[in-house]
């Protein structure tokens, strides 16, 4: 509800399970938004451009981060969080939990819900995006290899990655979890 007229808005999201990667869950977000009002302010691009996504971020998924990722050769490339950031992007961070947890219970939604709260333990950012070293969390596109454990203290680790085409609320999230 708009508190300055109380009118009612409608919340549209357009959300579609993509099946190009096996063995993980892939889903593509081409609409997030409030729902316009008129039909002439209707988004004309719904559809999902895979061919604007960085081709370092196509294909299989990657497997676990190596132990030396963040001192080699690359490690620009990658920023560990510190836990005073986690706090800032908790909500993102406790989503992609709950998506990598889905992925392997997917019909156990009440084992996923008894999972939570969740504690972080460990996060590194792959991003090739000239950024500052926290700002990278913030990537349009971005790997994310995530270890945390559930209320009940099963350890878990798992890979996200985040790409996007460049279309306003265009993102898709892939999920890979190590159990």
């Amino acid at each position: 509800m708009d508190p300055v007229d109380n009118s009612i808005y409608e919340f549209e999201a357009k959300v579609r399970h993509a099946v190009e990667n096996k063995g993980c869950l892939s889903a593509i977000t081409t609409g997030c938004r409030l729902k316009p009002k008129t039909p002439e302010e209707e988004d004309k691009y719904f559809l999902w451009n895979k061919d604007l996504v960085d081709d370092f971020f196509k294909g299989d998924m990657p497997e676990w981060i190596r132990e030396d990722a963040l001192t080699g050769s690359d490690k620009l490339q990658y920023y560990e969080m510190k836990e005073s950031e986690l706090e800032e992007e908790k909500e993102w961070l406790h989503l992609y939990a709950e998506l990598a947890l889905f992925s392997k219970w997917k019909s156990k939604l009440d084992a996923l819900e008894h999972a939570k709260p969740f504690k972080m333990k460990k996060i590194v950012v792959r991003t090739k995006e000239n950024a500052e070293s926290k700002k990278k969390v913030k990537a349009e596109n971005a790997i994310f290899y995530i270890s945390f454990k559930t209320r009940c203290g099963r350890e878990c680790n798992f890979i996200i990655r985040k790409t996007t085409d460049g279309k306003p609320d265009h993102f898709s999230l892939e999920v890979k979890c190590f159990m």
